[in-house]
């Protein structure tokens, strides 16, 4: 026992009385601040699918894909910031034949190259076409409606030549003017 009787306390005891008290701060202001902000993204994604059902531009996805496969436009499929899916699009225009240089969509596989992809999705070419062209498309944008049997087997999706990925800051001029 080391001088003045007291026992040495262990790191391990420091520690775990620190990260209980961690918890004890984060977790109530966790409480507080997550289910208002995942009621704002529901309420949202609601508004969104609302305003393109009013106005006759929400696609299930067996009529996005029948189109695709008589020849019929482009799927734009937005990625998020974190790398994820976004929404799915689906434009009238044929993209690729007019000289687009979005990323081909097979990009987003999970075996595909992440450094390479990133190039292709924030490439400078790609950023100045969408700011040129994406918001001349926005009166015939078409949400499309993906149902999870189908994002289960994305990676089949994602093998089609009529289909570009784009980076959601770009896309971000759809979810605005969605009248």
């Amino acid at each position: 026992m080391p001088k003045g009787g007291r026992a040495l306390r262990s790191h391990w005891g420091n520690t775990w009385w620190g990260g209980l008290l961690a918890l004890m701060v984060t977790l109530p202001i966790l409480l507080v601040v997550t289910p208002p902000f995942a009621i704002l993204v529901v309420r949202d994604e609601y508004r969104l699918r609302r305003a393109y059902r009013r106005g006759g531009r929400l696609l299930d996805w067996d009529e996005a894909r029948d189109r695709l496969s008589s020849g019929r436009g482009t799927l734009i499929i937005e990625v998020l910031a974190g790398g994820g899916t976004g929404h799915v699009w689906w434009v009238e225009a044929d993209l690729l034949a007019e000289g687009c240089p979005l990323a081909p969509a097979k990009v987003l596989r999970r075996t595909f190259d992440v450094k390479e992809r990133s190039n292709l999705l924030h490439s400078e070419s790609a950023r100045k076409w969408s700011e040129m062209h994406l918001p001349g498309l926005i009166g015939g944008v078409h949400l499309v409606r993906v149902p999870y049997k189908v994002w289960r087997r994305w990676d089949e999706v994602l093998t089609g030549d009529r289909a570009v990925a784009a980076d959601s800051h770009d896309t971000f001029c759809f979810q605005i003017h969605r009248r």
